[in-house]
């Protein structure tokens, strides 16, 4: 009998224990599975759990990684059907990417149309489809998209970007010069982006600084390459390439 208050004692205590969430920092077991990373780990965790969206979607994007995007869109689209609704558009916003890559830009604005409607409030999602609209020619769609994304975050370099060159498509170049007049920051700048900030630039009556813009990516970029010749003359110079970012070619 004198052993009795002792059992009650552990087990009171084992109880509050678990009530305070002990589990969360000395879990009992952890599923092999739930750290997986690699394809390997992966496709296991698919086999022993078929219906495991998180593996799916991750394995997915594995795959998208690889630019394997054949094979990423497939198992993308398997951990879509199983939960569309899992973390909120994320899977969606992938598969996007990887239609788009497929050049099939109008599959990712409805890929991006799910994403939305799941979660709202995530800026960079207006931006991609964003960016898939431009690359339809959709301008004024995707001038919406980008504006809203800055109302969201008003600091979102890639939401000006691609509201500033939508602004130059439509013809709208103080608008352009304006956002890039905001962007004094060029690393996020792809050689497109110089050369869309010197036709702003140029309507401006900046000749210069425009080719000196089209100077800068005029190897890389033919549309640059043309507008140089075209309007520079022998204020092109040779191609300034110091204090661009690195890597800013790929």
């Amino acid at each position: 009998m004198r052993h009795f208050p002792i059992i009650i004692l552990t087990c009171v205590i084992l109880s509050s224990c678990k009530d305070r969430k002990v589990m969360r920092y000395h879990p009992v077991a952890i599923n092999e599975f739930d750290t997986c990373k690699s394809k390997d780990c992966l496709e296991r965790a698919i086999k022993s759990n078929p219906k495991d969206v998180r593996a799916y979607w991750t394995l997915g994007t594995v795959y998208q990684a690889d630019k394997n995007y054949e094979k990423a869109l497939e198992i993308l689209t398997i951990a879509i059907h199983l939960d569309s609704s899992y973390n909120l558009g994320f899977p969606y916003r992938d598969r996007a990417n990887c239609k788009n890559n497929l050049r099939n830009d109008t599959g990712a604005v409805n890929d991006m149309n799910e994403a939305i409607k799941l979660n709202p409030g995530e800026r960079y999602f207006y931006v991609d489809r964003g960016d898939y609209l431009f690359n339809l020619d959709k301008f004024d769609l995707a001038l919406n998209d980008y504006t809203k994304a800055l109302t969201i975050f008003d600091k979102h370099t890639s939401a000006r970007l691609g509201r500033a060159k939508t602004y130059i498509e439509l013809k709208r170049y103080k608008e352009a010069f304006d956002d890039y007049t905001q962007l004094t920051d060029t690393s996020e700048y792809s050689a497109y982006d110089f050369y869309y900030r010197g036709i702003a630039k140029f309507q401006m009556n900046d000749k210069i600084n425009a080719c000196k813009d089209w100077a800068e990516v005029s190897s890389v970029c033919q549309e640059a390459k043309d507008s140089l010749n075209k309007h520079c003359g022998n204020e092109q110079g040779s191609p300034l390439t110091k204090g661009l970012p690195q890597g800013w070619r790929t």
